[in-house]
Formats: C-alpha cells, sequence, structure tokens
C-alpha cells in the first residue's frame, strides 16, 4: 500500500502531465475558433459559458462538501456511509439540474437581453444549459474519485475527453457549422465525460452503489451543514473570477471580453501550472483530520506551499515581463494591446489568488471554511464594485485594476486568519516560504531586462519568429538564475527530493 506522500507525488505527477496535454490543446485550439467564429462569437461562448457557471451557485453548497465526506467515509471504511452519500449526491442533483434547466430557459430572454446579447442564439443557449446538466447530475463520481486519491485516473479521463472534444470541435468548425457544431461537440464530450467516470468509479471501489432508496434526509443536512459555509466563497470567487466580463460586455461590448479572455488564458498559465499541486490536498489533509494527526497536517501545509510558492512567484514574474512576446507568438502580430495589458494584470492578480491555495485546501479539508468564506466575499464586494465605477471611464483598464486590488486584499485577510486559527506566525512563515522565491524572481528579473529582454529580441517588426526566439531566450537566462538561486540556498531540502524520485520511481505499484 502506498503512503500518504507517495499518493500525494503520484496524484501531483498525473495532475501535471494532465494538465499539460489539457494546456496544449486549449492554446492549438483558441486561435483555431477565433479565426473561424470571429471575435463577436467567439466572445459569446464565452459569455454564456460564463453565465451557466453562475447557476451552479444555486446548489445550497451541498456539491462542495462531497470530497470531504466521501474521503473521510471511504478511509475510516465505512461503506455504508459512502454508499448513502452517493446516492443522497446524486438524487440532490438530478432534481437539481432538472430545476436549473427549467427556470434557465424561462428566464432566457431576460439574461440575453441583460448582457446585450442579440440574434437567434437559442440554440446556443439551450445547448450550454444542457451541457451543465449533464456535468452537474453526475458530479457525484468525480468527487468520488478525489475521496479515492486517484487523481491518476481522472486525468486519464481529462486527457481523454479534452483530445476528444478538440477533434470534435475542429471537425465542426472545418465543416461549417460555426457556434452550433462547438456546442454540439461540447454537450456530446460532457456525455462521454461523465460515463468515463462513473465507470471508473465502479471500478476502483467495488460495492459502490446509487440507489434513490439509499438517500436519506440526515445525510443531507451533514453535507449540507459544512457546503452552506462554502457558499458565499463559491458565489465570490466566481463573482471575483467573473463578474469584469459580465461588466465589459454590457458596458464595453463583446470585442472587450475578447481582449480579456485571451489575456486570462495566457495569465492563467500562472495559476494553472502550479494548481497541480493542490487537488491531491484536499483528501489528504480529510484523510489526516480523520486520523487525528495535526501534526503531519501542519507539515503538509509549509511543505506544500514552498512548492506552490517556488513555482508560482516565477512563473508570474516571467508572465509579466514577457508579456507581449507571448501575445505575438500565440496570436501572431496583430491589435492586441488589450490582451498584453489584461496578461500583466492578471498574472498578478492570479498569482495572490494562488498563494492562498494550499491554504484553501488544508482549511477545506478539516472543515475550517469560514475565514475563506469572510475573506472572498470582502474580496469580490471589492471588486465588484470598483469594476462598477471604473469600466465607464477606464474600460477594460479600470476592470484590470479593480481585480488586482481586490486579490490582494482578499489574500491578505484570509491568511491573516488561517494562521491565527492554526497559531503560526505568518511572518515566520513568510521568511521561510516566499523570501527566496521572491528575490529569485527579482534577481532574473532584473537580470533580463538590464539586457534588454525580450523586448529587444522583438525587433521593429515583431513576427512569431523574433516572438519564439526572445522567449527562449530570455526564459533560459530567467529560470537558470532562479534555479540557481533557489538550489544554491536548497530551498528544498535534498531529503524531499529523494522522496519525490522513490515515489515515481514506485508509481506502478497499486
Amino acid at each position: 500500500m502506498k503512503t500518504m506522500a507517495e499518493k500525494l507525488i503520484r496524484n501531483t505527477f498525473s495532475s501535471a502531465v494532465g494538465y499539460g496535454v489539457t494546456l496544449a490543446v486549449g492554446l492549438l485550439l483558441a486561435p483555431y475558433m477565433l479565426a473561424k467564429l470571429g471575435a463577436e462569437q467567439f466572445g459569446l461562448w464565452i459569455i454564456l459559458a460564463v453565465v451557466t457557471s453562475y447557476f451552479g451557485l444555486l446548489d445550497l453548497g451541498v456539491g462542495a462538501s462531497f470530497i470531504k465526506h466521501l474521503t473521510e467515509a471511504h478511509t475510516l471504511d465505512q461503506r455504508r456511509r459512502l454508499n448513502e452519500i452517493m446516492a443522497t449526491g446524486w438524487l440532490f442533483y438530478l432534481l437539481f439540474s432538472l430545476l436549473i434547466v427549467a427556470a434557465g430557459a424561462a428566464a432566457r430572454d431576460p439574461i440575453l437581453g441583460l448582457l446585450s446579447i442579440e440574434g437567434d442564439v437559442a440554440f446556443i443557449y439551450a445547448g450550454t444549459l444542457a451541457i451543465f446538466a449533464v456535468r452537474s447530475t453526475f458530479q457525484i463520481y468525480r468527487s468520488m474519485l478525489y475521496a479515492l486519491q486517484r487523481l491518476d485516473a481522472l486525468n486519464l479521463i481529462e486527457i481523454a475527453t479534452g483530445l476528444f472534444n478538440a477533434a470534435a470541435t475542429i471537425a465542426a468548425l472545418a465543416a461549417g457549422y460555426g457556434l452550433r457544431g462547438v456546442v454540439t461537440a461540447a454537450l456530446g464530450t460532457a456525455i462521454v465525460h461523465v460515463s468515463a467516470e462513473a465507470i471508473m468509479a465502479h471500478r476502483l471501489c467495488p460495492g459502490l452503489t446509487i440507489s434513490p432508496r439509499r438517500a436519506n434526509l440526515a445525510v443531507f443536512r451533514s453535507l449540507f451543514r459544512y457546503g452552506v459555509q462554502l457558499q458565499a466563497s463559491r458565489c465570490a470567487e466566481l463573482i471575483h473570477l467573473h463578474v469584469d466580463k459580465l461588466l465589459l460586455s454590457h458596458v464595453v461590448g463583446l470585442t472587450q471580453v475578447t481582449m480579456y479572455e485571451l489575456g486570462a488564458k495566457v495569465a492563467g498559465l500562472t495559476r494553472s501550472f502550479p494548481t497541480v499541486l493542490l487537488p491531491a490536498i484536499l483528501p489528504a489533509a480529510s484523510a489526516l483530520e480523520a486520523q487525528r494527526n495535526r501534526a503531519d497536517l501542519l507539515r503538509l501545509y509549509e511543505r506544500g506551499s514552498k512548492y506552490l510558492v517556488g513555482l508560482a512567484l516565477p512563473l508570474a514574474v516571467f508572465t509579466v515581463v514577457s508579456a507581449q512576446a507571448i501575445i505575438d507568438l500565440w496570436l501572431g502580430p496583430g491589435e492586441f494591446g488589450g490582451a498584453v495589458l489584461a496578461v500583466r494584470a492578471l498574472a498578478a492578480a492570479y498569482l495572490f489568488h494562488l498563494l492562498t491555495g494550499m491554504g484553501l485546501a488544508i482549511a477545506r479539508g478539516i472543515g475550517v471554511v469560514q475565514y475563506e468564506m469572510r475573506a472572498l466575499t470582502v474580496s469580490a464586494a471589492l471588486n465588484a464594485g470598483a469594476s462598477a465605477l471604473l469600466v465607464t471611464r477606464f474600460g477594460l483598464t479600470g476592470v484590470l485594476a479593480a481585480t488586482v486590488v481586490s486579490t490582494i486584499v482578499g489574500y491578505a485577510l484570509f491568511m491573516r486568519a488561517l494562521h491565527g486559527f492554526l497559531e503560526r506566525s505568518f511572518i515566520a512563515f513568510a521568511r521561510r516560504v516566499y523570501a527566496l522565491p521572491a528575490a529569485g524572481s527579482a534577481a532574473a528579473a532584473a537580470a533580463i531586462l538590464s539586457l534588454g529582454y525580450p523586448a529587444g529580441l522583438l525587433g521593429a517588426q515583431p513576427s512569431r519568429g523574433a516572438a519564439l526566439l526572445a522567449l527562449a531566450v530570455s526564459g533560459a537566462l530567467f529560470f537558470s538564475i532562479y534555479g540557481a538561486i533557489l538550489l544554491r540556498a536548497r530551498y528544498i531540502a535534498w531529503s524531499e527530493w529523494s522522496l519525490v524520485r522513490k515515489a515515481l520511481a514506485t508509481s506502478s505499484r497499486p
């Protein structure tokens, strides 16, 4: 049987592979979709996806509690309770999805009018509702795979269905079906995805059943008590991440939504890649809490934070410095100044959001979620209010500024509260975790900027070739300097590298 450390490394490694493939597919697919659909239709697809994501906020927070409760039941070998949770969750989400589809269909015209969307988009809107319903109804199986700490299986499904969706989307667009084809491909992918997760969960957990007769009110109350505390956090996070797009759509237009989204996709690399460390943390924290092992839990928090910060800080700094070259390489030379601005601002904002990631996972794993709720609520309210005030005068620049400031405020509030609860000095924690990555990133950035990289390599007439050269040279120099500083200071102990090598070498064991 694998140790907790080996499970964490296996899950993190598989998440990194899955993320890398998904990222590559997404980055290659986006320019093709933009070219085939145009900025208006591409922006429409993004906006409708955002709108349907908000419908998930109406689930009373029940979905947020699945992983924790399923992990505890599995860790303590409470098979009856595990099946009761599965049945209760599935029945609730079946009824919930049917209700959302009915309500969403009835409110179609007011929603589209609020977003200033005109034209015949009935099929597109219905399709996004259907995609939401399919994924929502069967999300309990995804939670079960998390609870089993089998993210390797989950990521295998993500890779396969991601490739399937890309192939179907390209085929639909090449055949001239436009946005209708994109929606149809996405719906088909959603059905394949949830089916694969269900089959895998039953295979990895013999005896797993979902019978409506096992659903009961007592289990629902337990799920609700935990989940409702996270509901405000979920609302706040979605508002924080998406309110800018909705305001831009209403006030400025879909073209600026596209600029924001293109910038967000690049900036999201600075957030998404380091987050491969996070999915395995919540179920691991829940298992340690079920075993009443608080000492290992605290060690997990600090060690995980070191890995997270060590990856996130340099990626964010390099992205800010190299934003123009990244956009030139990805999209080619063109009128993408708004996207470059969005990359720089959102890379900074996403960094501070990401730096709370390890703390959030630990807090959710042990059931202490009130600090997250308060911090994210304040941050979202500040973001929404400031963006609404600034968007009419400053447009894209205004909403980006509001996002950066509000994210920093949310980060500060959460970390202060969490460390107070853990009775651990945040200042001492910051010295051990943040100081070296911050110094290494600053030194590396200063070095490449002093030599004129990457801007000096782009030339008077930027091209994809010049952008690739600029990123290759500046990236090699930046990460060489950063890596040398961290290795010399032994930011990560050699014993930890040995553990990683051992875990990966034995990753094929069941």
